[in-house]
């Protein structure tokens, strides 16, 4: 009797410990590989589960033309790389011989579809933001030793251990050198940089800029100007900056118009960038940047309906890329 509850006991034991190696979850990262049928190497890489992924480089082999990547060794079933895996993986390469009679628009289709390319367009607009942001920094004024304003700017430059930076003429309007505190951010966390290391440098009232300057043993990121021709009606743009004191808030939208112009009662008249990235108080001095993150313009201002004393939806004015390059070195 004690024999068959012996037998019983390690049965029930064994089946526990199958039913538990059974329903043994991985969760990645899972390692992918690539055979490249006879093309150039491609190296492996390590993914999360169910994270799109994109292999580091495209394989190449003399008298082929790459069409793409298939999960099967047969070629039947290309990789969707924007759904991921939940496994290890080995990619295959297919290959059409240069020369082969094919339908050349159909490959392209082939290829287009499995690059993904809203998911290679999406990855380098988020490390793109990340650099950028680096540059645009918060600017707080004081009046004495109260906080009474403030707004964002861009640094532009670096001479020696001097960086330069970007805003408007009204966040600085009523101020001088002593008067403000800059807070850079960086990736290892918010840099602080005192009044005595800032001077005002210049400004002017007709196109709302200034520029201040600031001493530092630190290295920050400066931003990369674009050119007028780089910029298009209809191209992305993103806008950056401290709304409300919330740092490196960032708003995505389109050019609307360029060589818009402006004026207001306090002596601006320029031309602007107008655009649909949302800005609000905070935004002022901040940075407008295209897709590639290079500057096309100084947010300044906001269309506000006098009747009902609102802003306008998507009516945002940042002054023109061209116009800083005119006057900036004026400023400095």
């Amino acid at each position: 009797m004690k024999l068959i509850l012996r037998f019983t006991l390690i049965f029930l034991l064994s089946i526990t410990l199958a039913s538990c190696e059974l329903f043994v979850s991985n969760d990645g990262p899972f390692e992918i590989t690539f055979d490249s049928n006879g093309g150039s190497e491609v190296d492996s890489m390590m993914v999360e589960q169910f994270d799109p992924f994109i292999p580091e480089s495209v394989p190449v082999r003399e008298g082929y033309v790459f069409v793409g990547w298939y999960i099967d060794e047969d070629l039947y079933y290309p990789m969707s790389f924007q759904t991921g895996t939940n496994r290890p993986l080995t990619l295959y390469a297919k290959w059409i011989e240069v020369g082969s009679s094919v339908d050349q628009q159909a490959i392209i289709d082939h290829i287009l579809a499995s690059l993904d390319l809203m998911t290679l367009i999406e990855g380098h607009v988020v490390d793109m933001l990340d650099e950028v942001e680096q540059s645009v920094v918060m600017i707080d004024t004081y009046q004495g030793f109260v906080l009474d304003g403030g707004g964002s700017g861009v640094i532009y430059k670096k001479e020696g251990n001097t960086y330069y930076v970007l805003t408007n003429e009204h966040v600085v309007n009523g101020y001088d050198s002593g008067e403000f505190i800059i807070t850079v951010f960086t990736p290892e966390g918010e840099v602080t940089i005192p009044r005595s290391a800032i001077t005002l440098r210049g400004s002017t009232v007709l196109h709302d800029l200034a520029v201040l300057s600031f001493t530092s043993e630190e290295s920050f990121e400066v931003i990369e100007f674009a050119q007028k021709s780089d910029l298009h009606v209809g191209e992305f743009v993103f806008a950056i900056g401290s709304p409300l004191d919330l740092p490196n808030t960032q708003t995505l939208g389109i050019i609307s118009a360029l060589d818009r112009e402006m004026a207001d009662d306090l002596g601006m008249d320029t031309v602007t960038v107008q655009h649909t990235a949302a800005i609000n108080p905070g935004n002022s001095g901040g940075a407008l940047v295209d897709i590639y993150g290079k500057l096309v313009g100084i947010n300044t201002m906001s269309y506000v309906d006098e009747t009902v004393g609102e802003g306008i939806g998507g009516l945002h004015f940042a002054i023109q890329i061209d116009i800083i390059l005119q006057v900036i070195d004026s400023l400095e």
